[in-house]
């Protein structure tokens, strides 16, 4: 009889486990565990958990600010009305499951759809991309994956992110772009964005890569765009014009000349390949020109000059320049070639256009976002206001409004967003 009471408590430790974890437990399992209770005292804890776990399924079926909502309830109910210990306990199952569940939903949500659904997420060899006719297989299971992730984001919300690869996947194409070379590196993100063939889901793809790629990443996002830019304007001569996807083959061109000039450096530390600017050198370079685009963003920071001077390197090296010395000019196309035009708007601050839009057009579309925000938030005090206030970059073509040092506020106290990637006049967040 011990023997079994001890054993039943285990069973009503491992029951608590699995609500806590958010995961359905299987008819099979709830079978075992009342067995394993029967005729103990522990059947009625468990027959009680059931009833709990039911609850708690039902509330992770909501959106996820639903879930947070009933979250909240729970808990100010408890602490205005009271409880006994049961009551505290239930809660903080549910808490852990709902900051689990809402975590997966947001992270990793192909794996949250196989939990759920029970039918398992086939995975994918990127590495098929370049081979014949792998990326028609690759792209419909992708395509499958992109459908049942914009469900979900119906479901539970826009904040379910989409992530079109599995984990793994993820790293291992962040690997065989590292082993790649530039062109081939090329034409697998090019076969990886056609076989998917939503941008918005190649986007999200590359930000999977972008920890452990962020040059590579920042490349296929660029070559997705499919759009061109004016790198210089001249009166005399004609513009300075690249496409979207010559500037992500220079960008991988470059990073490829610093892995090997990383590789190929002396006992003295002095580059035997390529001549390419001293670090400092080029670090003072990119701050002069758009460091205080990252003011309080070191990591944002980082990438942005590893991604410039990669471009730039690989530019150089197209033009032929092997004095190794900085070349502002190239480092001002650079930086736009990029990142973007670099703007100080309304002596404010200085803040990145979207990728490819002039200053003249930030300057108007950002200024009619901001008012159409002002009357969409109920501060049409603000409205005609925009020439005193500042934006801050969040994404490309996104931006927080500052005014002075602060960041705007709406009424519910939330800084104020411009997505200026939304139709002319729409940007803002409702």
């Amino acid at each position: 009889a011990d023997r079994r009471e001890s054993t039943a408590e285990r069973t009503i430790t491992a029951v608590d486990r699995q609500i806590s974890s958010g995961l359905p437990a299987t008819s099979e399992m709830w079978n075992g565990w009342m067995e394993s209770v029967r005729g103990t005292s522990q059947e009625a804890e468990l027959r009680a958990r059931i009833s709990e776990e039911e609850t708690i399924q039902n509330v992770l079926r909501m959106p996820i600010d639903k879930q947070s909502t009933y979250l909240q309830e729970r808990q100010t109910e408890l602490l205005t009305k009271g409880g006994n210990v049961r009551d505290q306990a239930n809660l903080t199952r549910l808490t852990s499951a709902v900051q689990a569940n809402v975590k997966q939903l947001q992270d990793n949500p192909l794996l949250f759809i196989q939990n759920r659904t029970g039918v398992q997420v086939a995975p994918i060899d990127l590495t098929q991309l370049i081979q014949p006719g792998g990326a028609e297989q690759i792209g419909e299971q992708l395509r499958d994956r992109v459908t049942s992730i914009s469900a979900a984001q119906k479901q539970y919300g826009p904040q379910v992110k989409m992530r079109p690869l599995l984990p793994q996947e993820a790293a291992g194409l962040a690997s065989a772009l590292g082993d790649a070379t530039p062109r081939n590196a090329r034409d697998m993100l090019g076969s990886l964005r056609s076989s998917i063939n939503d941008d918005g889901a190649f986007t999200a793809a590359m930000q999977q890569i972008a920890p452990d790629a962020p040059v590579k990443a920042l490349a296929g996002m660029l070559a997705a765009k499919q759009r061109k830019l004016t790198l210089e304007s001249n009166v005399f001569i004609p513009d300075v014009v690249a496409s979207s996807g010559d500037v992500a083959m220079t960008l991988l061109k470059g990073e490829s000349i610093l892995n090997k000039t990383k590789e190929q450096k002396g006992a003295d530390g002095q580059a035997k390949s390529f001549p390419i600017p001293k670090e400092d050198e080029f670090r003072t370079s990119f701050n002069t020109t758009a460091g205080k685009v990252f003011a309080d963003r070191p990591e944002a920071y980082g990438v942005a000059m590893q991604a410039v001077r990669s471009y730039y390197t690989g530019k150089a090296s197209e033009d032929g320049d092997v004095s190794g010395e900085i070349n502002s000019s190239r480092m001002t196309q650079a930086v736009k070639a990029v990142l973007g035009q670099v703007v100080n708007l309304n002596n404010n601050g200085e803040v990145l256009a979207p990728w490819g839009m002039d200053e003249s057009t930030f300057e108007d579309r950002s200024k009619s976002a901001f008012d159409v925000a002002m009357s969409r938030h109920g501060m049409t005090d603000l409205i005609g206001q925009y020439s005193v206030m500042g934006l801050r970059n969040v994404g490309d073509g996104t931006y927080y409004v500052t005014r002075g040092r602060s960041y705007l506020m709406d009424k519910k106290g939330r800084p104020v967003l411009l997505d200026l990637n939304k139709p002319s006049g729409t940007g803002a967040r409702k």
